[in-house]
C-alpha cells in the first residue's frame, strides 16, 4: 500500500467520524428542539410507525386558537344539512388538524397526506381533541 493510499484511508475514516458525530450532535439538538416544543401546554406529538423512511415518522400539533375552533364548528353544523355530510366534516377535519401542524413543515405535512391520506383525519380529529382538553379536565372534577 503506498504512502497516498494510507493516507486516504485514513482521511476517509476521519471524515467517516466527523460524520458519525456529527450525526449524533444533530440527533441531540432535534431531540431537544422537540422537547422545547412540546413543553408548552397544548401541544403534542403524534407518532406514525408505520410511516416509510421517506417521510416524517411523527407530527407535532398545537391546540386549535378559539378563531380556528369556532370555525371548525361552524362549518361542520352548516354541513349537517349536507348529503355528502360525511365526506364533507372528513375535510373539515384535515383542514383543521393542516392549520395546528407545527412539525414538519407544512410542504412535508402535504407530502405525508398525500401518501397516506388518513394521516390528515387523524391529526384532525387530535388536533379538536386538544381544543377540549380543558373542559374534559374540569368535567371531571
Amino acid at each position: 500500500m503506498s504512502k497516498l493510499e494510507e493516507l486516504e484511508e485514513k482521511l476517509a475514516a476521519q471524515r467517516e467520524a466527523h460524520a458519525s458525530a456529527r450525526s449524533k450532535r444533530d440527533e441531540a439538538d432535534a431531540e431537544e428542539m422537540f422537547a422545547v416544543l412540546l413543553a408548552e401546554p397544548g401541544r403534542i406529538r403524534i407518532d406514525l410507525p408505520d410511516v416509510s423512511a421517506d417521510h416524517p415518522g411523527f407530527v407535532v400539533l398545537r391546540r386549535p386558537t378559539h378563531a380556528e375552533y369556532q370555525k371548525f364548528r361552524h362549518a361542520t353544523q352548516l354541513e349537517r344539512s349536507s348529503p355528502e355530510t360525511v365526506e364533507a366534516r372528513s375535510k373539515i377535519t384535515a383542514e383543521m388538524g393542516r392549520s395546528c401542524v407545527m412539525w414538519p413543515a407544512l410542504t412535508a405535512y402535504d407530502q405525508l397526506v398525500k401518501a397516506y391520506p388518513g394521516v390528515a383525519d387523524y391529526c384532525g380529529n387530535e388536533a379538536i381533541k386538544l381544543s377540549a382538553a380543558g373542559a374534559k379536565a374540569a368535567a371531571k372534577k
